[in-house]
């Protein structure tokens, strides 16, 4: 299974471009040539700097690779806030690894990181947009989301539960960014 959230830079039909771009390209690769989320990134990466008609375009993302036989999470990131992992009612960022903007650096690398995923782990992959305001800092945006990932993860009854008391708990996003939200939890 592969999970992904991404943001272009900019607005309009350019950034949205952009962004169908790199979904369709990343739909393609994965069907076609591997499911390595660093070098799902790196393909990506030379499509930017491959098209000539959308100049200077840059991106951030995170690709992330469930494993069901090792029970892990591969996972690379492009520029891109780390995905939270909720456990037994507490939450951490993951170590990201390294992996610049997508279209900033013709040929970079990207690296992968690994976790293991339990059935009772609650995983958010999120923008940008869900923790920045204008006049907060950025550790200031995230406390209330790893607060309800906190509850979410901790709720009885697990599953939709969980993902339920999540969105119930998280405030409204940032009016004049894209967000996007991508919670994950497997069925025990």
């Amino acid at each position: 299974m592969i999970l992904a959230v991404g943001d272009v830079a900019g607005h309009g039909i350019q950034a949205g471009t952009t962004m169908a771009r790199l979904r369709h390209a990343l739909a393609a690769l994965i069907v076609t040539s591997t499911a390595d989320p660093a070098r799902l990134l790196s393909h990506l990466n030379e499509l930017l700097h491959a098209s000539d008609d959308v100049p200077h375009a840059t991106a951030t993302a995170v690709v992330a690779c469930y494993e069901p036989g090792s029970g892990q999470l591969v996972w690379a990131q492009a520029g891109h806030p780390a995905p939270l992992l909720a456990r037994g009612g507490r939450t951490a960022e993951l170590a990201r690894p390294r992996g610049p903007l997508l279209g900033a650096l013709r040929g970079a690398r990207y690296e992968n990181a690994r976790v293991a995923i339990g059935p009772d782990d609650l995983l958010l992959l999120y923008t940008d947009g869900l923790v920045e305001h204008p006049h907060r800092e950025w550790r200031e945006g995230l406390a209330p989301v790893t607060a309800a990932l906190d509850q979410a993860s901790g709720a009885e009854g697990g599953g939709a539960d969980a993902l339920s008391v999540l969105l119930g708990r998280l405030r409204r996003a940032n009016p004049k960014d894209d967000t996007i939200i991508l919670a994950a939890r497997l069925e025990g």
